[in-house]
């Protein structure tokens, strides 16, 4: 089982020699699947003969190092529209859903109101408040509202052989469909439509023949290319990311003839239910409809494109829609547990640098849920992983981010945002780059090493006593105007989590398909919560369950039984009501201040036996004890509970003569530059686009720099493309490929350009050009750099030595190098009387640090707790800690601590 795969992003024009190089990085870091990914800003063509030919670059590396390429289904995202060749080959194909129009009537006044522009229509109806429905499509028609402004013409229709005789011509604006009706009584009218202006979701997943073209465009012409046997051998897998029928009403043209087998009625008289509540029947038709709309897309969508991948020996991977927003993802994708079962490895995808920290609850169902229905249908649960965390993001966050997944069931990670080349957009697009850009890059197989092990560890079988209903038939029934029900829900799971009541989400369908006897044994307890709508079968399900000696609790308010007559109350579920469902059920027991922090997860491991996963998800240190043994968690840290003894106490090591020497020159961005007019952060995103012009024009920046030290002025290689630069007046124009923070970085050496003194002078770099670019130019060297509050226009930089001694710490930013990010060594010396086991601890590193003893790696700790237990020989040693902070100090100057806390 792979437990680690990587989203390569390949973006811009893809060179051969760098595809080379990057994989083979790629490798080297311990991923164990490679996603070929095309991603925004790509500038070769997708699915083109190049495209392939460099496919085959990454690929060929790929076989040389035993790791296995999978497919990118899509041409970025979502998927399910083959880079829009589907739609605009085949218009028929494009994506429908239903548009509801409502108009308040009154009695015997006359109603005209137009439909949207491009909408067929599809039935209007008349509603009184009593529930009365009366059709009214008969008193629809196409109409034009008004007159243009009028306009000079001076040819007839042929422009030419004609006397240019002046005249006026007006026309009125698009036909569209309209309804003109004069109700008997007051109510309100209802006008349904079929719209096709999806642009993003643009084509029809409810029908088999989308799913015809998409493996006709994409998986064939893979294996086209490439050969069914390469595919066969080295392919493990297709991700398909976010596809999604459109809007909220997804429709497709045979939907009323399959509603009419599922459900042995005609829709189409009771569409306004869907979008209105009417009468007591109205949620058991919106539940009917989702019902056909699940089937459709499983067995159309996911269900038909994973056995076209399984009989080419592929799994089927991905993420639908937004697992974390319950009442938006089931509306595309209607009881989402259910269907990711159709997938061999379905995912989550949580976005956001917070993910897992205290206050940050939306995530535990979305990824409770992945991981449900992968243990339902026996498969792995995977997350397309880290993905838009900000430019402050270290290895440490991902580690915290990481564990928080493995709490939830993670154990396969799809690393988002390796990318080919930052340039430009692409670095907002994706943040942040974990690839070879990050500069805390030579420290990340520590941090793939450790989760692929944690992986392995957890995969066991879980071990929860708790089963949950997950709202798939609540949130089937849910019309436009009832309250959204996520909030509350997100707090149950919340609540149950930080009282450490692990849970397990079932939806109605698989819980039917339980032995009862065999699920209480295995989930004694069972808790509906917040559930405003059930089925009948889960309600005979769960009494059985009772009779069965379960446990249960139902809170947040009495079910109704939708396919019942009228919907009425769930009677049984009346005496099981609580406020307090918590105090209901056990659990391990933790006991400590700030405990509500630590979330737990259960397994049983190889032997039998019960183990458990701990994650502290607090800024502070927990300390308390778990199951009456002492457990002391840093901030951020996870362990296993038979991992808890405490090692023996030993003596720290004593320390002395610290310094720091940083591994690469100083760089300092150059975002402020004055122009005709004003001055603008001229390559800072922030401010991109907010230009008051478009064409070429000249910009300067100036700095100030004293003598003795070389200078490099560091830029994105199509800058030169769209311009020129000079420093002081002399054009520069010996530019070369240099290694700084990409693929496309370009360096020129201006040390004999610039005016120095015995006190900084000024300088001035001129750039004369489109000023089309967002990441800014740097200067570089060995370098103190002061960067004056509210100057930071005018960095004045001063020549220091390469060696700083310090005493208790070293930030960075104290030696001048605040816009610094990447490595640096500190040493020391430590004398030892006695030879035996030592402790070398650290208060604080920012944000990852290597340990080395006489030149012998002893590992890297990559979140806190810092702290390493070695063994010495009686004498003197030499230690050095190689440490490596993050890329936001570098990339936008952000001012965050760097260096070490002895």
């Amino acid at each position: 089982m792979k437990h680690i795969a990587a989203q390569y992003f390949l973006n811009t024009d893809l060179r051969a020699d760098e595809l080379e190089k990057q994989a083979a990085m790629l490798c080297e870091a311990g991923f164990e699947e490679i996603y070929l990914h095309a991603r925004a800003g790509l500038k070769t063509p997708y699915l083109s003969k190049q495209y392939f030919e460099a496919l085959a670059v990454v690929i060929e590396v790929l076989k040389q190092r035993d790791v296995k390429f999978s497919i990118w289904d899509e041409d970025n995202f979502p998927s399910g529209t083959a880079g829009n060749r589907i739609v605009n080959n085949f218009p028929e194909l494009a994506a429908q859903r239903l548009n509801f129009l409502v108009f308040e009537a009154e009695k015997g006044k006359k109603l005209r109101e137009f439909c949207s522009e491009k909408g067929a229509l599809l039935k209007a109806f008349a509603i009184t408040s009593a529930g009365d429905i009366k059709e009214v499509t008969e008193h629809c028609g196409s109409l034009r509202e008004k007159w243009q402004p009028a306009f000079i013409n001076t040819t007839a229709y042929s422009p030419y052989g004609q006397l240019p005789f002046p005249h006026r011509r007006r026309a009125m604006n698009t036909t569209r469909m309209a309804i003109e009706y004069t109700p008997e009584s007051d109510c309100r009218v209802v006008v349904i439509e079929i719209l096709r202006d999806a642009v993003r979701h643009n084509t029809d997943l409810l029908n088999k023949e989308t799913v015809d073209k998409l493996v006709e465009y994409t998986h064939e012409e893979y294996k086209h290319v490439f050969g069914t046997e390469v595919m066969k051998e080295e392919c493990v897998s297709s991700f398909l990311d976010e596809p999604a029928p459109e809007g909220d009403f997804p429709w497709t043209r045979r939907f009323p003839e399959e509603f009419q087998n599922d459900h042995g009625y005609d829709l189409l008289p009771l569409l306004a239910h869907l979008y209105l509540n009417i009468n007591s029947e109205s949620p058991k038709i919106r539940n009917d409809y989702r019902t056909t709309l699940h089937r459709l897309l499983c067995e159309n969508y996911l269900g038909y494109l994973k056995k076209y991948l399984n009989n080419n020996q592929i799994l089927s991977a991905g993420h639908l829609c937004r697992s974390e927003y319950l009442s938006f993802a089931n509306t595309r994708w209607p009881d989402e547990l259910r269907c990711l079962q159709y997938l061999d490895i379905p995912c989550g995808d949580p976005l956001g640098g917070g993910i897992g920290k205290m206050g940050s609850m939306a995530h535990h169902l979305g990824l409770k849920t992945v991981a449900s229905a992968a243990r339902f249908a026996g498969k792995p649960a995977g997350a397309d992983a880290f993905a838009v965390g900000g430019d402050s993001v270290s290895l440490r966050d991902l580690k915290f981010m990481a564990d928080y997944h493995l709490a939830m069931g993670i154990t396969y990670y799809n690393i988002h945002g390796l990318d080919y080349t930052i340039e430009g957009e692409s670095f907002d697009e994706t943040p942040p780059s974990l690839f070879y850009q990050h500069s805390q890059w030579r420290h990340i197989k520590e941090f793939i090493s450790y989760l692929k092990e944690r992986c392995k560890t957890l995969s066991a079988p879980h071990v929860c006593t708790l089963g949950f209903l997950y709202p798939d038939v609540s949130l089937k029934c849910r019309a436009p105007e009832d309250e959204i029900p996520d909030t509350a829900l997100h707090k149950i799971a919340e609540d149950l989590l930080s009282h450490q009541r692990d849970f397990e989400p079932i939806d109605s369908v698989t819980l039917a398909e339980q032995n009862v006897r065999e699920y209480v044994s295995s989930r004694p307890n069972f808790l509906v919560a917040c559930n405003k709508f059930i089925v009948r079968s889960t309600a005979q399900f769960l009494e059985r369950y009772v009779e069965e000696g379960g446990k249960l609790a139902v809170t947040g308010g009495v079910p109704r039984i939708v396919d019942l007559p009228g919907a009425p109350e769930w009677e049984f579920a009346k005496k099981y009501l609580t406020e307090d469902p918590i105090a209901l059920f056990q659990a391990p027991s933790l006991e400590g201040e700030g405990s509500e922090a630590i979330l737990i997860r259960q397994f049983k491991k190889e032997d039998g036996s019960i183990d458990t996963f701990i994650f502290n998800r607090a800024a502070l240190e927990f300390r308390g004890t778990f199951e009456g043994t002492e457990l002391i968690l840093a901030p951020g840290e996870s362990k296993l509970a038979s991992e808890l003894p405490p090692p023996p106490a030993l003596p720290e090591l004593k320390t002395e003569n610290w310094s720091l020497q940083f591994s690469s020159l100083n760089s300092v961005p150059l975002t402020f530059w004055s122009y005709r007019g004003g001055m603008t952060e001229l390559f800072s995103r922030a401010e991109y686009g907010n230009l008051p012009f478009a064409e070429a024009i000249a910009f300067n920046t100036q700095f100030l720099v004293s003598s003795g030290f070389k200078v490099f002025l560091t830029v994105e290689e199509n800058m030169l493309a769209k311009g020129s630069f000079s420093v002081n007046g002399v054009p520069l124009d010996k530019f070369e490929k240099t290694e700084f923070r990409d693929c496309r970085d370009l360096a020129c050496d201006i040390t004999s350009l610039l005016q120095t003194g015995r006190s900084p002078i000024p300088n001035t770099i001129s750039f004369t050009g489109s000023p089309c670019f967002e990441n800014p130019p740097y200067l570089r060297g060995l370098f103190s750099a002061s960067l004056q509050p509210g100057a930071e226009s005018y960095p004045i930089l001063t020549g220091v030595s390469e060696v700083h001694p310090f005493q208790t710490r070293a930030d960075f930013r104290e030696f001048g190098y605040s816009t610094y990010s990447g490595a640096a060594v500190c040493k020391a010396t430590a004398t030892v009387s006695q030879q035996g086991k030592y402790i070398v601890k650290f208060n604080r590193i920012y944000d990852s640090g290597r340990l080395l003893i006489n030149g012998k790696d002893h590992g890297i700790r990559i979140a806190p707790p810092y702290l390493w237990e070695v063994e010495l020989e009686k004498g003197t040693h030499l230690i050095e800690i190689e440490i490596c902070n993050n890329s936001g100090n570098r990339d936008r100057a952000l001012g965050l601590p760097a260096g070490i806390i002895l």
